[in-house]
């Protein structure tokens, strides 16, 4: 059954990818996060479901005269984190196994399809329906398996186990689920606006669409969360409660009364379902003295610095993926932690692999866009007379603020730097300052012509 609901949505996926550019971008994103080929039970990989979606949604738009356009600063920075990686790819030897071309290759498809996605996300609508896509296409196994594992009081259902990809792994699976969070709570929140209908497709343009994101949201949000805890990753944990005391306070919702009452449901919900077995020694763990720490707690200031000693030698860095090339060569430990081993830090594996520049590049991309996200923020508190398109600007800021930080800080202990969600939303944060800058400049024309008269 699952195989023939995967193969009816793909096709729909590639029938609609014919018709619009938009739709290409949906069916590209839907597949490289949702990952079909991963959750059915028969193998569809031979159908090559995820390179039709790539072809649909890039070929056409070259036809049509969409093509990447470097107008805007994020996108100009994401060109030149490609070049300086096409540099350290030509100077590194990635000895001794040659070089790693399906890391470049990969990289190079995913800025080219970033840098479409900017391009036909042209309204604060089409906005909403990637963001909407995107969070509930990991949602889906997230919030299942959080919710199995509370009605089990307590246990815990790695419901992706056969996932490969972005979120393979119990870490890569709690990570992506932490982040992902908050583009289903911007949903919830856009359910409340003055003019949610509007933001909803055409065909489901409804308000029981509107009741059932009020209702249905929340739980799933509470599955994603019960799972992230349930996958014992606390790097991951530690970045999604941060992420939601930011959001909190973003959203003017870091009040007594509001604090109180999450604290009370959640220890009122931690009393009746429980943790999983193990997870206060997991966490205890991280905080005894340095000789008594666990393996994976006590072995990446070793990898980090590993890190260190080869960009120190390679200043333009390893080359893209090739730090567990390398590792064995820099390990001084004689294999106490194991072989081939990775860097367990996004910005560590930046540091080494595209070198000094690239972690440059690296570090500017968040604080570019964390600051004209503010921007944004602090643009729609000036306005004195407010629209309901301000509603959404303001959540969607919020959003990529929350989302982006919490990768920064989950992917300090997972080497993410090639996972698609950052990238997206940098893109996102592209397009949401491009549409922001179209509304200001429509709202001020349309004053000055009032003024006129």
């Amino acid at each position: 059954m699952r195989d023939i609901v995967v193969l009816l949505i793909s096709l729909v996926f590639i029938l609609a990818a014919m018709t619009s550019r938009f739709a290409g971008a949906i069916g590209y994103w839907w597949f490289g996060i949702f990952r079909p080929q991963d959750w059915v039970w028969g193998n569809i990989n031979t159908l090559k479901l995820p390179l039709i979606a790539i072809v649909l949604f890039i070929i056409p738009c070259l036809l049509q005269g969409i093509w990447p356009r470097f107008k805007d600063t994020i996108s100009k920075m994401l060109l030149v984190y490609l070049i300086l990686t096409l540099l350290t790819q030509v100077v590194s030897s990635c000895s001794p196994i040659g070089f790693r071309t399906e890391y470049l290759q990969q990289f190079c498809i995913l800025l080219f399809a970033i840098f479409l996605t900017i391009r036909v996300v042209d309204t604060e609508q089409r906005f909403c329906w990637l963001i909407a896509l995107v969070g509930f296409s990991l949602a889906f196994h997230a919030a299942k398996a959080g919710l199995l594992g509370m009605l089990g009081m307590g246990g815990t259902y790695y419901g992706a186990a056969t996932m490969t990809g972005l979120f393979q792994g119990s870490n890569g699976f709690a990570f992506g689920s932490a982040v992902l969070l908050f583009f289903n709570i911007f949903v919830i929140r856009m359910a409340y606006t003055t003019n949610a209908l509007t933001y909803l497709p055409s065909l489901v343009r409804k308000e029981i669409t509107l009741k059932m994101i009020k209702w249905v949201g929340p739980i799933v949000c509470l599955g994603i969360i019960y799972n992230v805890i349930t996958l014992f990753s606390r790097g991951s944990a530690l970045a999604m409660f941060i992420g939601l005391v930011i959001w909190l306070s973003l959203s003017k919702l870091l009040k007594f009364k509001y604090v109180f009452i999450f604290v009370i449901a959640g220890v009122l919900a931690f009393s009746i379902v429980g943790l999983p077995e193990g997870y206060e020694e997991r966490l205890a763990s991280s905080f005894v003295d340095e000789e008594e720490l666990d393996g994976s707690a006590a072995s990446r200031p070793h990898f980090w610095g590993i890190a260190m000693d080869m960009v120190a030698d390679n200043p333009l860095g390893v080359g893209p993926g090739c730090y567990n090339t390398y590792y064995n060569i820099y390990d001084g430990s004689f294999g106490k932690y194991g072989y081939y081993r990775t860097v367990h830090s996004a910005h560590f594996e930046v540091l080494s692999e595209i070198g000094y520049l690239g972690l440059l590049c690296w570090l500017l991309l968040y604080i570019v866009s964390i600051i004209k996200l503010f921007k944004i923020r602090k643009a729609i508190k000036s306005f004195k007379e407010k629209t309901d398109r301000d509603e959404f600007f303001m959540n969607a800021a919020n959003l990529l603020i929350v989302s982006i930080i919490v990768f920064f800080i989950g992917s300090s202990f997972y080497a993410q730097s090639y996972n698609d969600i950052i990238w997206l939303l940098w893109g996102m944060t592209a397009a949401l300052v491009t549409l922001f800058e179209k509304h200001t400049s429509a709202v001020e024309l349309s004053r000055k012509e009032s003024n006129d008269y």
